[in-house]
Formats: C-alpha cells, structure tokens, sequence
C-alpha cells in the first residue's frame, strides 16, 4: 500500500468544491481573459472521476466515467478520450472504463487502482485522476448499510482549536445491514479547502475497524470552514458521507527563541521567531528556548497581558503558568539541569502569558532589540 501511495498520491486531483485547486495552473481570476487566453468558464482545470475507493470481488465490475471541470467546478465537454490504465494484474479496464475484479488485493494487504486521464493539448499538460481498489475473494452478505463520518453530526460546524492541539481524527463507521463493521473496505477522505484544512491523503483499506493511526488526521491550516468528504462504493453500492468544520485562531501557539550572529559581529542576538504569532481572545501564548543566554520581554502596553495560571493543565504543559505582563530571565538553567531541579528549570525555559482582549501587542528585548507582535483576534 506505502508503495501504491508514493507513486500516486500526488497533488494531481482536484475536488470538485476545492479552493486550493492545484500546482502549475494557478492564476486564473474571474472571466476575463486577454489575447490568446482560454476564459475561466472554459477551461480544463481537473478531472473527476465518479468514484475514488471501490471495494468488489472477484468478477465484479464497475464503470468508471470521468469529467472535465473548470475552475469553478462546471462540467465541460471532454475533446479527447479518456485514458484509463489500471495498477496492476488485479484489475483490468477497458477503453471505456469497464474495470474487472481479476485477482484479490486483500490477501497480499495492497491495494491497487486505475489512473483516468486526460491530455489537454491546448496547454500541453495531462490532467488525472485516481479510483483506489480493493479486490475480495468474494461478496459478503450482508451487505454495507451505513456509512458515516464520526462526529455523526454533519450540520453544526466544529471547531478544531482544543486546548493545544491543532489535529483531530476523524473515524468512518462502516456497518453491514446487521449493524456488523465491515472490514476490507477501502475509504477516501478529502477537504474541500485545504488553505483551511487538510486531511490524511492515506487511504484506509483492510482493517476499518482498527485503521492506520494517521488515517483521518485533519490538520488545522488557518481560520475558515471546510467540508471533509468521506465516499466509499462497497459491492455495487455508493456510500457517501461529509462533516463541516470550523478552524479558528489557534487558542495556544508558540515563540521560540533562536541565536544568530550579524554579519558584522561576533556576538550572538537572540531573537524571536515567529515574529507575529496570532491567537483567539483567551489563546496562550508560550515563549521557549534552548539558549543558555537569557532573554527578556518587554511589552509596549502589559495592561492585557495576563497570567496563564487559570489554564495550567499538568498533563499537557508541564510547567507553571504564572506572571503578568513583562518577564525576564528566559534560559536554560544548566546548574538546575544538573543538580535535578526540573521544577526550576522548566519554569526558566518556559514562559507564557494568556491574552483575553482582542488587539495588537507588540513586544521587545531590551537586552537584544529584537522585536515581535502577538495578534489576537
């Protein structure tokens, strides 16, 4: 399977609802077009294929057909023929898309699969798209009944911002009509925005009941709402299923401090990176560092920056939250370090401060110069 997914998950797909619409044909706006332009209604910017897992059994078919969409997801006419090549021995396909269960995949626990392309001769360039298969010695019965992304709740929007972390993992429940899960199954998952969230591009197949632990890992990008789209067609019968999220400000984030040398001196600068961090009203920030050098941090306005202490949680941070505004003495401690007094050293390597008042907070170290900016909003 790791070998199926290195040769073909590429960034060659595009969803229909995608806002992140790919590599190497950006730049399209509106419908304008100047001389020799192709206008945005008219052109070729993917291939969607209408099924992108399939689960069958040997001597099962299926008929894969594929569309050419333009930007704003519209359907096209398709000039040329579609190609289609399949994987492997497992399946065959015909010239019009007629794929076959020939050999079973679930024995040797790989998947394969059938590339749809398409060559747009007017920009010289091929666009595709990928089915994932999972071929089975035979039919189960019962058959697939329900198929749902987990939360079960597709209408409220979520958010991801749990108290530090930025990733939450999202499980497809895949039951037979006696309310039985269904293994070697295989599903996809994909987002409709991937400036705002991404999900793991792993496919899941056999095993659905205890999947791969980086499948349906959905990755906070930057605030918004997207769509996670999860479909499956499972022995002739096409599941589909989808969950709104919402991405806001991250609630914790962090500063590091690092060390350069001017080109012009010989004396190291500690400094600030990121400069600019942005977080929710109420979100933590926490500056850290591996240099034995101290550093300070001086606000230009501390009347809103409060203490942390409320939002100590042992079991994620280990370290005390506690002071307002400006701080000082940012190190590692080697002498704590070495004598065992972690207490004493976590506090000094760490520090944090919680920010509740929307605004911007610019900061500085009167001891470098070295600037940064905490934005919360």
């Amino acid at each position: 399977m790791q070998a199926i997914m290195s040769k073909i998950m590429q960034p060659s797909r595009v969803s229909i609802l995608a806002i992140s619409l790919g590599a190497g044909i950006a730049g399209c706006g509106g419908d304008s077009a100047g001389p020799g332009q192709i206008p945005e209604a008219q052109l070729f910017w993917s291939l969607e294929v209408n099924e992108h897992a399939v689960t069958f059994a040997i001597g099962d078919t299926i008929y894969l057909h594929a569309t050419a969409l333009n930007p704003a997801g519209d359907s096209l006419p398709l000039v040329d023929a579609v190609q289609y090549q399949a994987g492997d021995s497992s399946v065959s396909v015909t010239a019009n898309g007629l794929v076959t269960a020939m050999h079973e995949t679930v024995s040797r626990s790989k998947l394969t699969y059938v590339i749809a392309s398409v060559r747009d001769a007017a920009r010289n360039l091929t666009l595709e798209d990928t089915v994932f298969i999972q071929v089975t010695s035979t039919r189960p019965s019962p058959g697939i009944e329900t198929f749902a992304l987990q939360p079960s709740d597709t209408n409220t929007a979520r958010s991801l911002d749990v108290f530090g972390f930025t990733t939450l993992y999202l499980a497809p429940t895949v039951l037979d009509s006696a309310g039985t899960p269904m293994s070697d199954v295989v599903v996809t998952l994909t987002s409709t925005d991937r400036s705002v969230m991404t999900v793991s591009n792993y496919v899941l197949g056999s095993g659905i009941v205890s999947p791969p632990s980086d499948f349906g890992q959905v990755q906070g990008v930057g605030p918004g709402t997207a769509v996670i789209h999860a479909e499956a067609w499972v022995y002739g019968v096409s599941k589909r299923d989808s969950i709104r999220l919402k991405w806001e400000n991250y609630i914790s984030t962090q500063v590091l401090i690092l060390s350069k040398t001017l080109s012009d001196s010989l004396l190291p600068v500690l400094y600030f990176y990121p400069q600019v961090v942005t977080v929710a009203p109420g979100g933590v920030v926490t500056w850290s560092t591996d240099q034995t050098d101290s550093i300070d941090v001086v606000f230009d306005d501390p009347t809103h920056v409060d203490s942390a202490a409320p939002l100590n949680r042992p079991e994620f941070w280990p370290i005390p939250y506690s002071g307002t505004g400006n701080f000082s003495g940012l190190y590692v401690d080697t002498v704590a370090a070495n004598n065992g007094d972690f207490d004493s050293y976590l506090f000094r390597v760490r520090k944090a401060r919680r920010f509740t008042v929307p605004g911007t907070y610019n900061y500085h170290s009167v001891i470098y110069g070295s600037t940064g900016k905490v934005v919360v909003q």
